[in-house]
This record gives structure tokens, sequence and C-alpha cells, in this order.
């Protein structure tokens, strides 16, 4: 069930805001074919998400992603790849929001375990910590959350670097696999069902399918129900 709840999200994300420079996949052939993938880099801030329309509520401020790059010593390429991560969210938090994980957070988390990645320790254990509390309510200012949203973040980015071609998201860059607006279900759903190509391959193809076959049953229902004709 969560493989297909990444397949929905992936999907839902990479519909989100125009590129700034264009994202290219080229392709060599002699006896093999081989893909080479460009992402493209986000150099300045997506204006077009705001407080209003942002899938969190919380939002870092430039200095703390400055700060933690500094602290943690990345090279050119990792900075690049959280700066340009960040701008597309317009400094929005991408684990967090005021009441406490994403489902993407703990979905992530979870699936680097099934991979085997193995984050730092001192972020293991933060998220042990956590992830382990009933309630959470959390707070832009509190710098240990701040350095946790930055450390997953940079987590993400080594997992998806590193597992890329072996994930539902081959095909998308790391900016594009996590949500960055707030969508309407049943909107998501239209498209998601009239759309002809889509990012999944591979065999998570599969479980994508069934999903598509599901949601033509429930879709209808789901319409009726908003409407009150089920009741």
């Amino acid at each position: 069930m969560r493989n297909i709840f990444f397949i929905v999200i992936i999907f839902f994300s990479s519909c989100n805001s125009a590129d700034q420079q264009s994202e290219t996949t080229t392709t060599a052939t002699d006896n093999e074919k081989t893909i080479v993938r460009i992402d493209t880099v986000y150099l300045t801030r997506n204006v077009d998400i705001t407080a209003a329309n942002s899938y969190s509520d919380l939002f870092l401020d430039s200095n703390s992603v400055a700060e933690f790059i500094r602290t943690k010593k990345l090279s050119a390429d990792e900075t690049q790849g959280l700066q340009s991560f960040y701008n597309y969210r317009n400094l929005q938090f991408a684990w967090f929001t005021s009441q406490g994980f994403t489902e993407q957070a703990k979905g992530f988390w979870n699936l680097q375990d099934m991979f085997g990645s193995k984050p730092d320790k001192a972020l293991r254990t933060k998220m042990d910590t956590l992830l382990n509390r009933d309630t959470l309510i959390l707070s832009r200012f509190d710098t240990s959350i701040l350095n946790t949203e930055l450390s997953l973040t940079h987590a993400y980015l080594q997992f998806h670097k590193a597992n890329r071609n072996k994930t539902l998201f081959a095909n998308l860059s790391p900016e594009k696999t996590i949500p960055v607006k707030k969508e309407n279900a049943l909107s998501l759903s239209d498209t998601m069902l009239i759309t002809n190509t889509d990012s999944v391959t591979g065999a998570t193809a599969i479980q994508y399918s069934l999903l598509k076959k599901k949601q033509k049953v429930y879709l209808p229902l789901m319409r009726k129900q908003k409407s009150g004709m089920l009741w």
C-alpha cells in the first residue's frame, strides 16, 4: 500500500510548476542504449508557491539553508542540489508541517530502510525520537527541527542519486517527487486517469495500472458522495 501511495504522490508532484531551464534526456546508441538524465537546476525561488497554496505551512529562511551548507561543509554539487530543492519549494518545508511529519517523511524513512540506506547516526537518533512521539507540534523557529528538515533533505538527495533507477521516480528530478502545493484530490484523480504518458516504469507500473483501475471504480462514488447523492 505504501508503494501505491508513492506512485500517486510522484505522479501528482510531477505536474507542479514550470521549469526555469529545460529538463532533458539524451541517449547514445551503439550496441546498447545509454540514458543520460540532465535535471533542471532551480536558480531562483518559485514564487508560485505561497503560504496560501503550499503543501506545508512551515517555511525556512535562506540564512538557515546557507548555515546548514557551511556547517556540514557540503560539496559544490550537494550545495547546488540543496539550494535547487528549496528554490523549487520557495523555501517551504518538505518533511514537516506545524502538526508533525508529512506522509512523505514517513514514507521516505521506510523506503530507505527497504533499500538499506544508512543516513548519519545523528539523524537516525533524532528521527527515532520524533517518530516515537504520540504528537508533534512544531515551529519553524525550533532550530532542532530546522536542522532535521535540512538533514532529511540532504539524506533524500543522496538516496535519490544512488537509487533513482531502482525506484518509481527514475524520470523525475528530486524536486518533483515531493508535493509542493495543496491539490484537490478529485481533480488530481481525473488528471491521473486521462493522462496517457506516465512517469512510472518497470515493475512498479503493474501496481500503478492496478491503482488506475481501482480509481475508475471509486472516483464516480467519490463525486456522488461529495454532491450528497449517496446519502
